[in-house]
């Protein structure tokens, strides 16, 4: 995830990623309930029911044109919310992250019309569903889009 203005070489590198892959790419993107299954699946989950963890997520959506657009019109954002617990696979989320996590809970908020999801408490999460999630016809046409979903698929494809 970028956190910092790009810059000239970030740019230059994402169009060379962008340009080595986006040929071999096909549209893959799950949806929302799609990713809530893979998440049962795997860990453990709390389901939160806070009207305002919910409202965040979805003025993230709401918010930013690059998520607004995967909504379709006519529909709003339908929002579910959950903890990791810090037990079975979920630990391995919870080992060696950074002090300002240190004490936090994983939170995962996801939309399960257009499949945006946010999370705090774990890049390594973020990360997974970011390559779990996969592409659109139209995020494959975005260099900077591209290279993080390779990034996060350890360059494999």
């Amino acid at each position: 995830m970028q956190t910092r203005k790009a810059t000239s070489k970030d740019i230059k590198q994402w169009k060379r990623i962008w340009n080595e892959y986006k040929g071999k790419l096909k549209p893959n993107r799950k949806s929302g309930n799609e990713i809530i299954e893979y998440l049962m699946n795997k860990y453990c989950l709390e389901v939160i029911n806070d009207e305002k963890l919910s409202e965040v997520v979805e003025a993230n959506i709401m918010n930013n044109e690059c998520h607004l657009e995967k909504l379709p019109s006519g529909t709003t954002p339908d929002i579910k919310t959950f903890y990791i617990l810090n037990k079975n696979e979920g630990k391995s989320l919870y080992i060696n992250r950074p002090d300002i996590y240190k004490d936090m809970r994983i939170f995962i908020g996801i939309d399960q019309v257009t499949g945006f999801f946010h999370i705090e408490g774990s890049e390594t999460l973020k990360d997974e569903l970011y390559a779990f999630r996969g592409l659109d016809e139209k995020d494959i046409q975005n260099p900077f889009l591209v290279a993080e979903y390779i990034k996060c698929m350890d360059g494999n494809i």
